[in-house]
């Protein structure tokens, strides 16, 4: 229990820095207008969206205890909306009006990267079950696999 109690706010860490940095990108670059800007600002959320999505691999591996990876499951969950954002955004005029959408790939690669988290979480169970099938053993990962 006092690993779940650990696991579950470093979920909640790792994602609330993905999401923020990838949605003060967005405001930067997306908000009213496509005009990426390549700064010191960008490079900062850029290389805190890349230590995020490093750090989920460790702690989805950590995740086997079921409270924890019922709560990692409904953040993944959670950040799995970003597929709404696929499509392209409606050009307007006035105020708040676009003149340009943002291209394919930014929308694609900011959906994949919000995604990422979920991947993670589904890959090292469903490792831990190819190779306890392949050799034989429990599938929870009990027993040393051969």
């Amino acid at each position: 229990m006092k690993r779940a109690i650990l696991l579950i706010p470093g979920w909640l860490a790792i994602t609330a820095a993905l999401l923020y940095a990838i949605v003060m990108l967005d405001m930067r670059w997306n908000f009213f207008d496509w005009h990426p800007t390549w700064d010191s600002e960008a490079l900062a959320y850029l290389l805190v969206i890349a230590g995020a999505l490093l750090a989920v691999p460790f702690i989805a591996r950590a995740t086997r205890d079921r409270v924890s990876q019922i709560a990692s499951l409904v953040v993944c969950l959670a950040l799995m909306v970003a597929i709404l954002s696929l499509p392209a955004e409606h050009t307007s005029h006035g105020l708040l009006g676009r003149t340009a959408v943002s291209p394919l790939w930014y929308r694609a690669g900011r959906a994949l990267l919000l995604s990422l988290p979920g991947i993670f979480w589904l890959w090292w169970p469903l490792r831990l079950w190819w190779r306890a099938a392949q050799h034989g053993g429990p599938a929870d990962g009990s027993q040393p696999l051969r």
